[in-house]
Order: C-alpha cells, then sequence, then structure tokens
C-alpha cells in the first residue's frame, strides 16, 4: 500500500535519467537525477521525458523513436483518464492516442514488475494484465507503422506498388482487429480487484 496522500506515477526509471529527462528550460539533466519516489508529482511534472538525448546509448536502441516535446511522467490517474478518453471514443480513437496508451501500459508493467517483491501476487497480476493491454496496442501501433511504410513505397515504385498494398491489407486487418481488442485488455487492467496501492 502506498502511504496517504502519495501519488503513484508511471516510469520505468526509479531515478530521473539524463537520457530522456530535460529540464523545464529544455536542457538536458547533466547527470542521473534523484530518486521518482522522493520527489512531489508536481515537482516531477516539470520535467520533459518526451525524447531521448540525441546521441545517447538509449537514443541508439531505439533510433526510431519520435519523440513528443511535453510529455512528463504521469500519475497513474493520468494513465485511467487517457484509457477512458480512448474508450469514450467509441473505437474511433486516433492511432496516436492509442500510442500514448500503449507507452502508458509499458510504464506500468514495470512500475508493478518492479514493486511485485515488496507488495506481491497482487503486483505480478496487475503487471501481467498491463503486459496483455501492452500487446495489444504493441500489434495495433506495429500495424500502423507498416500501412505508413508500405503506403510510403507504393506511392514511390511502381513496380512495388501492388505487393505493397497487399501486405499493407494485411496489415490493415491486424489493425481493425487489435483496436477492436485493446478494450478488452483495459477493462481487464482496469478491475477494481487488480489495484494493489
Amino acid at each position: 500500500m502506498c502511504p496517504p496522500g502519495a501519488v503513484v506515477v508511471v516510469t520505468h526509471d526509479p531515478v530521473l535519467n539524463p537520457d530522456i529527462v530535460r529540464e523545464p528550460g529544455g536542457a538536458w539533466l547533466r547527470e542521473t537525477g534523484d530518486p521518482i519516489r522522493l520527489l512531489k508529482a508536481v515537482d516531477l511534472h516539470r520535467y520533459d521525458v518526451g525524447r531521448l538525448r540525441p546521441g545517447s546509448a538509449y537514443a541508439k536502441q531505439f533510433p526510431d523513436q519520435v519523440g513528443v516535446d511535453g510529455t512528463t511522467v504521469p500519475t497513474l490517474e493520468e494513465v485511467y483518464a487517457l484509457a477512458r478518453r480512448a474508450g469514450a471514443a467509441s473505437g474511433s480513437s486516433p492511432d496516436p492516442v492509442l500510442h500514448a496508451l500503449r507507452i502508458r501500459a509499458k510504464r506500468v508493467r514495470y512500475a508493478a514488475e518492479a514493486l511485485a517483491p515488496f507488495v506481491g501476487d497482487r503486483a505480478s497480476t496487475f503487471a501481467k494484465s498491463a503486459a496483455r493491454l501492452q500487446d495489444v496496442l504493441g500489434r495495433h501501433q506495429d500495424s500502423v507503422m507498416a500501412i505508413d511504410k508500405l503506403s510510403a513505397v507504393a506511392a514511390t515504385d511502381p513496380d512495388l506498388a501492388f505487393v505493397a498494398g497487399w501486405l499493407a491489407a494485411g496489415r490493415e486487418r491486424v489493425r481493425v482487429e487489435t483496436r477492436a481488442a485493446w478494450r478488452d485488455a483495459w477493462r481487464s487492467l482496469a478491475k477494481k480487484k487488480r489495484r494493489f496501492w
């Protein structure tokens, strides 16, 4: 259980990581920052975590990651609110909203896995539910990216247009299936009995 008044945040780093954290003025942290558990949520929200530091080992691991400046470490309640907004759209949630939800599901999963040795089975069960949501939304995002790249190939190379279109149609089926499936994974994660804090 969290102490009274504590705010649960969603991150996979236990400290402010200089490879992803920028100060309010936009400057990258020069060194590893304070442990996140010691920061107040209002102070943590001052930092921008929406981009990888160019040239860092972390950025080299994820060369295709697209930065989203202005992103902060979300609270768990903000993650729930994002999922509610995505679900309220009745199947018409924009792909970027579902991608943002996937990123937050991943962070929730890692945070629950880190807490499992201290909290027990309820944190492990929560992490497994978060992993299911992350997997469904990951397949959705993979399909979105594949469709974009295949569409670009089809538009620039007439010799490959038919094959690119055929492959894109297959990825579109996966996109539609995962768009329909993510809500069930979300409902499993959002059950009150899953909460361990």
